[in-house]
């Protein structure tokens, strides 16, 4: 018998929050790289401290998709620790004749 993995749903989102994550430090990076370059960002305050308000707004975007790829990342070994164990449930229950 064939083992179809599980958790297809939880998976799907797991891998959503990566993919996410990953965007959110592309675009964080982007942003605030522009944002120093003098490119974007001009329309708001024009600096917090020493660096520009839209420098921070990237570098939260940063820190955020970190957050986001971790867990994502927590959650799809999760699923596949889960799918592994029914798997070898599965195996130990045809070696015993179930």
């Amino acid at each position: 018998m064939e083992f179809v993995p599980g958790y297809r749903i939880g998976r799907f989102l797991a891998a959503s929050l990566v993919l996410f994550g990953w965007l959110a430090i592309i675009g964080g990076i982007g942003f605030a790289g522009a944002t120093i370059a003098g490119v974007a960002g001009t329309q708001l305050a024009p600096a917090y401290g020493p660096l520009p308000l839209g420098a921070l707004v990237g570098l939260a975007a940063i820190v955020s998709g970190i957050v986001l790829v971790f867990i994502g990342s927590l959650a799809q070994a999760a699923f596949e620790a889960a799918n592994n164990t029914r798997e070898l449930l599965e195996i130990e229950r045809a070696k015993a004749g179930w």
